[in-house]
This record gives structure tokens, sequence and C-alpha cells, in this order.
């Protein structure tokens, strides 16, 4: 699923990801915000009914909504709450402190348009496809910064952790061809040594370590981070569709079925980790258009 995208009078139609919106500067940040927020809330006098002999207005599609709880709950993964503070007063600067929803409010579009699936966008459901067509096309980047380090460091720790299962998985003597259906009957939570040959192991090590020894240099090339993990999704994709005997798996790019991984859920869980790790990296690492 594409990454959820938020717009500004001056970007209305590119728009930034989630992981993005920290990288653009305090002053854009808070016009992204706060045309969420009225894409998505509304002064109650513009629609919602109102009952003069009780003297107040029925919040018949949901609400009163507090400003800086909501922009909080959707925002506060990526901006300081202090930030937000400040976003929230300048909304109800004109004395507004109930809210009700807006046209684009999940409430009312459900209300509008029942046949509609919910929406489901999350930080970790950043495309990766997305990302890498970004930077082939030229996209900017720009290291240094706290959240990118912070973000950095963590996906070198999950790609650590991947490597470390790999060796575990390792055979001890001999092992299967990674091109031939693997051996039945695995145990998920721990399995045998045989289930994932040196060739396999070793074209998984070296996508790892790929991106991990970019990862070390001041200024990585995003560009080959992306397409090493884009190989371990690729491998994990094809170890899926192994596990069934050439049955059709319909696997999504970022939320991966793990459940048919013959080589056990750890191995599927570290790969998927790293995946995440580096969606999220590279979120902070690309420069948004404008």
């Amino acid at each position: 699923m594409p990454a959820k995208r938020y717009y500004s009078e001056e970007d209305f139609e590119r728009g930034v990801t989630l992981a993005q919106l920290k990288r653009v500067g305090r002053e854009r940040r808070q016009a992204y915000v706060t045309d969420w927020f009225g894409r998505n809330f509304e002064d109650p006098a513009q629609n919602t009914p109102y009952n003069s002999r009780e003297g107040g207005y029925l919040y018949v599609m949901g609400g009163p909504y507090d400003a800086l709880e909501e922009i909080e709950q959707e925002f506060d993964s990526v901006i300081a709450f202090d930030e937000l503070e400040g976003i929230a007063a300048e909304l109800t600067a004109d004395g507004t402190v109930d809210w009700a929803p807006g046209p684009e409010h999940p409430d009312i579009r459900r209300a509008h348009h029942p046949e509609e699936p919910e929406d489901e966008p999350a930080p970790s459901a950043l495309d990766l496809d997305d990302l890498i067509s970004q930077l082939e096309s030229g996209a900017a980047t720009r290291f240094g910064s706290e959240d990118e380090q912070h973000e950095r460091a963590q996906l070198i720790e999950r790609i650590t952790a991947l490597e470390n299962e790999i060796e575990r998985l390792r055979p001890t003597h001999g092992g299967i061809g990674h091109n031939q259906p693997p051996t039945d009957h695995v145990d998920s939570e721990a399995a045998p040594s045989s289930s994932l040959s040196d060739e396999l192991a070793n074209e998984l090590n070296a996508a790892a370590a790929s991106a991990k020894v970019e990862l070390a240099k001041p200024e990585p090339e995003a560009l080959t981070v992306a397409k090493s993990v884009s190989w371990l999704r690729r491998s994990l994709e094809f170890l899926s569709k192994s596990a069934v005997d050439g049955a059709a798996k319909e696997v999504g790019k970022n939320a991966l079925l793990i459940v048919a991984v013959p080589l056990g859920t750890s191995l599927a869980a570290k790969i998927l980790e790293v995946i995440s790790a580096a969606i999220h990296w590279l979120g902070t690492v690309i420069t948004p258009f404008f």
C-alpha cells in the first residue's frame, strides 16, 4: 500500500510522507499539520446541528474533538510535543476548542461512502519500490541529523541480527541447493541447519553486508542500501513461494507473508525487521520534492 501523504497550500499535489515530514523544517511542518487538521476537522458551527433548548451542539457524526489530542495522535511519532502544543494553540486561537469531524474525517467518509475500504497507512507502510524510484530519479539526500543517525543505528542493528540468524541456520554439513524445494516438516521455531544452503546463506549475507558497509560511510549511497534491502525482500518472497510445492502465493511488497517461509519465522522476522528499518531510514534521508 502506498504511504499516506500530507499536503499544504504550497504543496497540494505531491505531498510528503510521515517520515519525510520531520525533515521539512518547522514552518513547513506546521503548514502540513494545519492542512491535515483542516481536512479532518471543522468548527461545529459549519454543519453540526445545534440544540437551542439545551444550548449545545449535537455531535451526531462524532466528537467533540480536541485539537491537541488529535494532532498528537497523528504526528507524535515525528513531531515533538512542545511543537504540537504550539500548532494546537494556533488552531484554537479564535476560541474554538471543541471540533466536529470535517469532510475527510473517517467517520464522515464512512457515512457517505460505506463501500470504501478503511485506510490503513502507517510509517512502516512506506513503499520500498517508491523510495527506490525516487532515488533513481535523482532525489536529493541529506545525512547527519539526529533522526538520521538514530534510524541508521537501528538499521545496522537489525542487519547484524539478520547476519547472526543466517549463520545460525547455515548447515554444518552438506545442504540442498536453494533452487530446489525445501525439506518438508521443518520446525517453524527451530529450523534444522540443513534448511539453509551455503549458497543461499552466502547470498543473503552478501546483500546484508553490502548495505552494512555502505551505512558505515559518513554519507552512504542510499540507492545501494535500498537495492540491497530490496534483494532481501525478493529472497523472502522466493522462500515463501518455495514452501508450498509451487503453489501460487500472493505476497505484498512490505506486508510479506512469513507463515509459509520454510526456514521458520525467526529468519523471516529478521528480514522483515531489516526491511522496515530501511524504509524508516530512507524516509529520513530523502529530501522531499517541492
